[in-house]
């Protein structure tokens, strides 16, 4: 394939790489992702949480509380959240988090991992804003986990964290 270019009539055009000023996020699709009518919307999505731990018990209360978590955030009037299942599959050891928010258009992540010790479970949660990687927001929590109380405290954590991010929007 050979392409010729008049001579004289060739104006080069660059874009420019991303940046906040590109960045801006809406229900209509652009080069860098999605826009809102309001920049200060928050437009979430929920990483899977990493874990520091093998316990089977752990594993399944992390990962049925990110999807819990994801789904009572969907139900507060002023958060949009993205599908859990549209980020599950991340790589979560380097992630760029501001192509990944442009390329599926969210703004804010939450991120967090669980420990545990014994029955004791501590989960660290994190907002943070994709654009200038500020947090916005963090918590650490620690309970006594067993399997008769995995679904109270899922319940009571993602309560707690709904509250604070109600108070941010």
């Amino acid at each position: 394939l050979i392409i010729t270019i008049p001579k004289g009539r060739y104006i080069p055009a660059f874009k420019n790489r991303l940046t906040t000023e590109t960045l801006s996020f809406d229900d209509e699709r652009t080069d860098y992702g999605s826009k809102t009518e309001d920049d200060s919307s928050l437009v979430l999505a929920v990483l899977p949480f990493s874990l520091v731990t093998k316990n089977a018990l752990v594993k399944s209360f992390a990962d049925s509380f990110c999807l819990q978590l994801n789904s009572g955030l969907a139900r507060v009037k002023h958060i949009s959240v993205l599908s859990y299942q549209a980020l599950k599959n991340v790589d979560s050891s380097h992630p760029d988090y501001r192509k990944i928010a442009a390329s599926l258009g969210f703004n804010h992540l939450i991120t967090g991992n669980v420990q545990s010790l014994g029955n004791k479970v501590r989960v660290n949660l994190q907002l943070m804003n994709c654009i200038n990687y500020r947090l916005k927001w963090s918590e650490t929590f620690e309970r006594q986990l067993k399997k008769t109380n995995i679904f109270e405290i899922q319940d009571e954590l993602c309560n707690q964290v709904i509250r604070h991010l109600e108070e941010i929007v």
